[in-house]
């Protein structure tokens, strides 16, 4: 087999496998690479970030926190915490930052019986209270990013006076829709031929290790996850400590049980807090449309277009994604109709 047949088999092959995995998660195939679930986070040792676990009767949570000023909870997607380091670090300058691994996602510990069940997205919204009251946190700003929007979302509907605010990031309010729309985005990002090609040169002429075929792979563009470059030491970061895997087994349940009821609707009108909604232009995985919808549904929003950016919005344009919160936290917002 020559070399331009081998190019063609690989690329049938691998768009017809990606256009599936990515519409369901924003994570990446690291076959190869070990994992590191249940570890502690090793941005937080090198940086010496306070963190810890907050014991429940089924799950030790894992967390993190630094900063000061008012607190900011980050919520997570279908990969852990660890996708916000380094940038969302930078948020500590204004604000005390938390992280915390949802269940089935990194250092948090799950016990018994809830290691494998499926369970409601009540448990997630009592999780998130929990981690507030741990802190004694009457009220804090939720950055809900990409699959932890639904969560987001949800929380401040059904609590809303512990949100003082909500940043939806990269995220949606309807997975039928983002499916129906991402499918296109998708498949168009895989079946390009540039990229095609890039990638079957790899494939053929493989870097020495898993690790270093993860990075070319990554930085090879358009890709379906960014449209600038990302930097070097941060995609290095990721890759190196396993941060952008596929969810495990429990992980996956609650991915699929916030999917089934992900679909807001007229919901959106009852949110009470001030709204910042940030997403790439470019995004192929929660496509600006989405965005674009919950800002025309949600009293008194406002809308930010990162016009180069794709689905790792804050990574590619950081400084401006740091500043457009820092503005939003900065200016107090009052709540919609006071």
């Amino acid at each position: 087999m020559d070399d331009r047949m081998r190019i063609e088999k690989h690329s049938s092959r691998r768009t017809a496998i990606l256009v599936t995995s990515f519409l369901g998660a924003c994570s990446i195939d690291q076959s190869g690479i070990g994992s590191q679930t249940g570890t502690p986070c090793f941005h937080a040792a090198r940086q010496r970030i306070t963190h810890g676990h907050l014991a429940k009767p089924d799950v030790d949570l894992y967390f993190e926190f630094h900063g000061q000023g008012p607190p900011l909870i980050a919520l997570h997607g279908d990969v852990d915490h660890r996708l916000f380091h380094p940038v969302f670090d930078r948020l500590a300058e204004f604000a005390t930052v938390l992280y915390y691994d949802r269940r089935g996602f990194g250092a948090t510990r799950l016990r018994g019986k809830s290691a494998q069940d499926p369970r409601s997205p009540s448990i997630d919204i009592a999780d998130l209270e929990a981690i507030a009251d741990h802190f004694h946190w009457a009220s804090v700003t939720l950055l809900a990013y990409s699959g932890g929007g639904p969560l987001g979302l949800e929380f401040a509907l059904r609590r809303p006076e512990r949100v003082r605010a909500l940043v939806l990031l990269s995220t949606y309010g309807d997975e039928g829709r983002r499916v129906e729309i991402a499918q296109l985005r998708v498949g168009d990002i895989l079946k390009d031929k540039v990229r095609e090609a890039a990638l079957a040169k790899l494939e053929l002429e493989p870097p020495a290790s898993a690790v270093a075929r993860a990075i070319a792979e990554f930085e090879v563009l358009p890709h379906v996850h960014h449209r600038l470059p990302i930097p070097a030491s941060t995609v290095r970061g990721w890759l190196e400590h396993d941060c952008l895997r596929p969810p495990g087994e429990a992980g996956a349940a609650h991915r699929s049980q916030w999917q089934r009821i992900a679909c807001f609707g007229d919901r959106l009108r009852e949110l009470q807090c001030p709204t910042l909604i940030l997403c790439g232009a470019c995004d192929a995985i929660t496509p600006i449309e989405l965005s674009r919808e919950m800002a025309a549904s949600i009293t008194g929003s406002t809308l930010v277009e990162m016009q180069e950016s794709g689905h790792l919005a804050f990574a590619e344009e950081a400084d401006r994604f740091i500043e457009e919160v820092r503005r939003f936290i900065a200016s107090d917002p009052p709540r919609p109709g006071s």
